[in-house]
């Protein structure tokens, strides 16, 4: 055992060897200090008491464990919730859009067809007004151009507002030969003489017409050019 004089010369201790030693090794006593031997009372070198004994043994560092690789780091997981429900309202409208195409379209097609059955019966009518007006300046005479498409516009020109009305749908007017140059009071029946008609194709079985009276009808196609080509020029009845 050893004592230690601190520096006002007032032991401590006891201290064994390895204290001492310890002391050494952490710098706060030097190889060169005097300390006192506990048993005999006698002062001896620090280097005599630490050199007696059998150096620390250094522990050993443990070994950590180096991965060989790093582990990425886990990618977040997917929110695919708003994607589902996408594709669910997707799904469910294209499972309603085929009753209800099926339902629309024959509606769509029938206010087609309707509007282009307006649009005739207006150019028509037009230009049944535009022959009465003629009539109202020609001692109440048919245009002498009667039966002819090309010099009747001419002579109807002036008494109609625009040209394109002589077309239905790219389909030329066409007028009731008999009728031409002749006075509208030596027709028995105006109102049953078919004056002007038209047979476009978009409008399929049926086709618009004027009666000598200037009135227009939408009528059966088959019907009119029967009354057309037998030479009657009578309205058909249906």
């Amino acid at each position: 055992m050893y004592f230690i004089f601190d520096s006002t010369g007032a032991k401590t201790g006891p201290f064994t060897k390895a204290d001492i030693a310890l002391f050494v090794g952490d710098g706060r006593l030097h190889a060169d200090t005097d300390i006192e031997e506990a048993e005999s009372g006698r002062l001896v070198k620090v280097s005599s008491v630490v050199g007696s004994m059998p150096p620390p043994v250094q522990p050993e560092p443990q070994a950590t464990y180096q991965p060989q690789y790093e582990q990425p780091p886990m990618a977040p997981k997917k929110n695919n919730t708003g994607l589902i429900i996408t594709i669910v309202v997707i799904a469910i409208l294209c499972s309603c859009f085929a009753p209800i195409a099926a339902i629309l379209f024959p509606v769509f097609s029938q206010a087609k067809q309707a509007a282009k059955k307006t649009q005739a019966l207006s150019n028509i009518k037009q230009i049944a007004t535009g022959i009465v007006i003629y009539q109202a300046d020609w001692d109440d005479r048919f245009p002498t151009e009667m039966g002819n498409s090309r010099s009747l516009e001419k002579q109807i020109e002036p008494y109609v507002k625009d040209r394109s009305l002589f077309l239905v749908m790219g389909t030329r007017i066409e007028s009731n030969p008999t009728l031409a140059g002749k006075e509208a009071k030596g027709i028995p029946d105006l109102s049953n003489t078919i004056m002007l008609w038209a047979f476009p194709p978009a409008l399929k079985d049926k086709a618009p017409m004027a009666t000598a009276d200037s009135a227009a009808y939408m009528t059966d196609r088959n019907a009119l050019e029967l009354a057309i080509t037998s030479g009657t020029y009578q309205k058909p009845t249906k």
